[in-house]
């Protein structure tokens, strides 16, 4: 493959990716970023954000013209480059970015001047971007990995009832529970289901609850007169997780915000339907046609996320609950409705959203920077 010229020196077209590899939400992106590398057929090495030291010491393989940088906005992810002790000057350097409000601190812009470029998982990230910086963006939104196998039985894995019509909530107790809004999808249930109805449940996937022992236990308070009632508090596998989704009859999720949310999106390609707030990175993929969505209004942020202050005038969305709750009785009641969420959800899962159609948008934006290099 001919090589491109930047800055000056000699550098074979390809990829450095650089990710946090680990798992959690992040290692997640990172192994879906992978898979769209390759599906784009383009040549990449990958490099763990979390182990400088390992790369340091591995001088046998070349890199690539182009860095591929995987960051957080709050990651300063400047300063964790330096520990690689490259010289981004010889590279194209670009960010993937993900953001979870819709306005961008100025004090995590600083990190992005080693950027030429930025990509965004959502139209919501690039439109918060886009307010700081004179920089190419690009959407470049993640996508329902192609691996759909579950375990066999899949409620009985968990040990949970077989009858029930079971709603699921997955949250990181350490991931800003004030963002996931889980108390918003108890509030819906609550007001959806009397406790002596006990053709329905709730499951809380939830992890981190021994930091956070004071907000889970109010969880159960409340729910306490309910029965089918699950909290499943561990790690789980990519596997188990498709199971424990598999495994629900409706996916909710009640956020002020979302960067992009992936798992809705993989409930949705996994045939389960989806209740979610209508606001944020998951109208990326999400209509009227293929998920139950919840009215909003607009509050502000108040201090309660990463970067924000209080009277900093930065807005999130209040699902309204009653409507959440409206939403969870009709999917109990109306198969029709239900089946024909299934069948968009999929439909968009497996046209729009997967490795073959993100690894052909990463392609051709690559090829075009490959092109304007060497003139």
């Amino acid at each position: 493959m001919r090589e491109s010229k930047y800055n000056g020196y000699d550098l074979p077209f390809g990829v450095n990716l650089f990710v946090y590899y680990a798992n959690n939400s992040a290692g997640s992106v990172a192994r879906l970023l992978i898979d769209a590398l390759e599906a784009g057929n383009i040549p990449h090495r990958i490099i763990d954000l979390n182990c400088p030291e390992k790369f340091n010491a591995d001088t046998g393989e070349r890199l690539y013209k182009i860095n591929l940088i995987a960051c957080h906005a709050a990651s300063q992810i400047s300063e964790r480059m330096k520990l690689f002790a490259i010289d981004l000057s010889r590279h194209y350097n670009v960010g993937y970015w993900l953001w979870e409000l819709p306005e961008l601190p100025d004090e995590y812009c600083s990190g992005l001047n080693i950027f030429q470029e930025i990509w965004s998982a959502s139209g919501f990230c690039t439109a918060a971007l886009e307010k700081k910086i004179v920089i190419p963006s690009l959407t470049v939104p993640l996508y329902a990995a192609h691996d759909r196998t579950v375990f066999a039985n899949s409620r009985n894995y968990f040990g949970i009832d077989e009858k029930p019509f079971l709603f699921m909530f997955a949250y990181d107790c350490d991931s800003f529970i004030s963002r996931k809004n889980p108390q918003a999808v108890v509030e819906a249930f609550m007001k959806a289901f009397s406790p002596e109805d006990e053709q329905v449940g709730l499951i809380l996937k939830l992890i981190a609850s021994e930091r956070n022992k004071e907000h889970l236990c109010k969880l159960q308070q409340l729910l306490s007169p309910y029965k089918n009632i699950y909290y499943i508090d561990k790690f789980l596998t990519d596997k188990e997780m498709r199971t424990l989704i598999k495994a629900s009859d409706a996916v909710v999720s009640l956020h002020r915000s979302e960067g992009f949310g992936l798992l809705p999106l993989e409930a949705m390609s996994l045939g389960v339907p989806v209740i979610a707030t209508a606001w944020s990175g998951n109208m990326e993929y999400m209509t009227h046609m293929n998920a139950a969505l919840v009215d909003y209004k607009r509050v502000p942020v108040g201090g309660r996320y990463v970067g924000s202050a209080p009277d900093d005038g930065i807005m999130w969305a209040e699902a309204d609950t009653d409507c959440a709750a409206m939403r969870m009785r009709r999917l109990v009641e109306d198969e029709d409705w239900r089946k024909s969420l299934i069948i968009n959800g999929q439909y968009t899962t497996d046209k729009l959203y997967t490795q073959d159609a993100v690894g052909k948008i990463m392609r051709d934006r690559l090829d075009l920077i490959r092109l304007n290099a060497v003139r």
